[in-house]
């Protein structure tokens, strides 16, 4: 009897501590449950406190990219970065308009097999000629970066739009503000390329499609559609994003609208961008949507995941020019990507692609998680994808950059120079690297370096927080070569310039590519002993808190050989550096970059973040900020793929970062909060 007593006992008591486990847990659920539960509908609807929450986060926003403005305010001036060279290919095309005498249709026949016109969407071009017609303007497209960065910073406001429609407000501000200070979104919003401004109408397409999930009215479905083709005008990155999205309305969507609005969203993005497609059928006679680039961007990417080369895949533009005559035997096609026959080449090219695919499926399939993986990489010291663009984005400076005017007044002296036997005498010879004052009394270095560096000065002594322009005569005869002003601890550089043959550059051109086109590069191989004329170049830079630096030059990584010559080196004093003012904003910002945006720390954000909404049975929540990342990451993947191109992916990731971030803190409340009460009670019952 008593036996079985003690064993009804403990059975009892076995239950009772499941039965206490479970209630616990179902607390634990019904807890995050309710903290990240969607706000009301009235209240949504009635936020008294967003149009000052809202034009908080665009001035953060906003000033964070201003910061990023002055930090390249050197490269914006000297217009030879790849930040700036990039709005040339759009400035052919505003020219085209110009002779062709016509907006979208030209008013003249286009010369046969001639498609560089279907290479990019007209929207850019266009915002371009309506802003300085064919001319290059002498402000160096102020006006132009201004409405990308005030673009840019409405939409970090439209992302705590989207998100205080799914979540509390509280973590749309979250989500606002990481948009806000992020290194990627402010340094690409400064590049003279639509790659920014796409983010905007894409955002906007994602807020009324929301908008239209709770009250599916017809405007709603209209303007989303609209948002996303006009996002297309810029970029045909986004062509079928709308798909995704009229998809998904079959799913989420109310019964009996789910169709409706499907075909509605879809009818209207294709009426959106029907002007540039009816375009392309009258002037080439086929279907084209936008662009016909994928051929192009399909090789490049497996050339990409292919290092050891075995398809034979191009890598570079140059390297697909050289292929297509190749592949075609055409010795014209070298001359240009698309012209002649250039919808014919970018389908071959896309047929090759394919075939490698086919045949290769297993390896391909390796090459594109690895791809989605650096799709979501942020500031971190592993290899990159490709040696040109990388997922590094650079963090405000610590202190403001060169910021007086870019010349050297008629009467200044320098402070310090260095004549071509100084350099030979006193500066730090690499052992790899020859160097040699020529009959003509230049300095001479040749070789290579694997420490890259191939020659480094004494320290030279400066004024703290003072603008300074060093100037150095050179002719670049073979390879590569980097000037670069060091601080004297290694890791840290104030300011750095890739010298290159202009004459030659200007002489035959560019085709938008960072690389010298074919016949842009001439054999590295061939060595010539005839002197070519001095160029001189000038690298502005600020001290900032430094008392001596060291005048550097590099072969830029390059394993060729290198064979420069060089002038005399001046160092010139220009005057106080402006905007100290900014240095304890610069800290915070910096701060605040240097340690969130780190991949590690970001995926194990966005990870939780997903595990989050999961757990508190927001699963529309999820997807509807998961679709654009899940967008891009499927389409893209297999592409050649920049950085700048799938900007709208991360303001859909840092959206779930965010998630993580708030959890944490209303945890810390709730913890908080729990052990103020129990101390409270402690001290009644210690008091009584």
């Amino acid at each position: 009897m008593q036996t079985d007593l003690q064993t009804r006992t403990g059975e009892g008591a076995s239950v009772a501590v499941e039965s206490s486990g479970t209630s616990r847990r179902d607390s634990a659920f019904a807890w995050l449950r309710r903290t990240l539960a969607p706000p009301p509908a009235s209240s949504r609807s009635s936020h008294q406190r967003f149009l000052f929450v809202g034009v908080t986060i665009f001035l953060m926003a906003f000033a964070v990219r201003l910061l990023y403005w002055q930090d390249m305010r050197v490269e914006i001036l000297q217009e030879d970065s790849i930040a700036t060279t990039l709005v040339g290919l759009y400035e052919k095309e505003v020219k085209r308009m110009e002779e062709d005498g016509g907006i979208l249709f030209p008013s003249r026949k286009v010369e046969k097999g001639d498609a560089r016109m279907l290479v990019h969407p007209p929207g850019y071009a266009l915002l371009l000629r309506l802003l300085y017609g064919t001319e290059h303007p002498a402000n160096h497209y102020f006006t132009l970066r201004l409405i990308q960065v005030t673009i840019d910073a409405l939409s970090v406001v439209l992302l705590l739009l989207i998100v205080a429609e799914l979540l509390p407000f509280a973590l749309a501000v979250i989500a606002g503000s990481i948009a806000a200070v992020s290194p990627h979104l402010a340094y690409y919003s400064l590049w003279l390329s639509p790659d920014s401004l796409v983010v905007l109408p894409i955002l906007g397409g994602v807020y009324f499609f929301i908008k239209a999930r709770q009250n599916p009215r017809l405007i709603l479905l209209i303007a989303s559609g609209v948002c996303f083709g006009l996002a297309c005008w810029l970029r045909a990155n986004p062509l079928l994003l709308a798909t995704y999205f009229a998809l998904l309305s079959l799913i989420i969507f109310k019964r009996g609208k789910r169709w409706r609005s499907a075909v509605v969203l879809m009818l209207t993005m294709a009426a959106t961008i029907a002007p540039i497609t009816i375009r392309n059928a009258v002037v080439y006679h086929r279907f084209i949507p936008l662009t016909i680039v994928s051929g192009l961007n399909l090789v490049q990417g497996l050339a990409e995941f292919d290092k050891e080369g075995k398809f034979g895949m191009p890598a570079m533009d140059a390297d697909a020019m050289a292929k297509d005559v190749e592949w075609h035997n055409r010795p014209d096609y070298r001359r240009n990507l698309f012209v002649p026959d250039g919808v014919e080449r970018d389908r071959y090219r896309f047929q090759r692609g394919v075939a490698v695919i086919r045949e290769n499926s297993g390896w391909f399939a390796k090459g594109m998680l690895r791809r989605m993986a650096f799709m979501v990489r942020y500031n971190d010291f592993r290899s990159q994808n490709n040696n040109t663009f990388t997922s590094i984005a650079p963090p405000v400076a610590s202190a403001p950059n060169f910021g007086n005017r870019l010349e050297i007044p008629a009467d200044t002296q320098p402070v310090w120079k260095a004549t071509p036997s100084d350099m030979i005498s006193h500066f730090e010879n690499n052992a790899d690297v020859q160097t040699q004052v020529t009959a003509s009394g230049r300095c001479s270095l040749q070789g290579s370096s694997e420490r890259e560096d191939l020659l480094i000065s004494p320290p030279i002594p400066v004024k703290p927080r003072t603008d300074y322009i060093l100037t150095l005569p050179y002719a670049l005869q073979q390879g590569r070569a980097e000037l670069k002003i060091r601080v004297l601890d290694r890791r840290y550089t104030l300011q750095s310039k890739v010298l290159f043959d202009y004459a030659r550059r200007k002489r035959t051109g560019k085709h938008g590519n960072i690389e010298p086109s074919a016949e842009d590069r001439t054999d590295e191989s061939d060595s010539t002993t005839a002197e070519k004329p001095l160029q001189t170049a000038q690298i502005p830079f600020s001290s900032a808190n430094n008392r001596e630096i060291r005048f550097i030059i590099s072969n830029n990584g390059a394993a060729a050989q290198t064979l420069l010559q060089t002038g005399e080196a001046q160092l010139f004093e220009i005057g106080a550096t402006p905007y100290e003012w900014t240095r304890p904003v610069r800290s915070v910002v910096r701060g605040i970059q240097k340690n969130l945006f780190k991949t590690d720390a970001m995926r194990l954000l966005m990870l939780f973040g997903i595990v989050l909404l999961l757990l508190a049975r927001q699963p529309q929540t999820l997807v509807l900020l998961l679709l654009v990342p899940v967008y891009y990451l499927s389409t893209h993947a297999a592409f050649s793929a920049e950085v700048r191109y799938i900007l709208p992916l991360h303001f859909f990731l840092f959206a779930v970062a965010a998630t993580t971030l708030y959890t944490a803190g209303a945890l810390l409340r709730e913890v908080w909060r729990f052990s103020t009460t129990y101390s409270r009670r402690g001290h009644k019952i210690d008091g009584s």
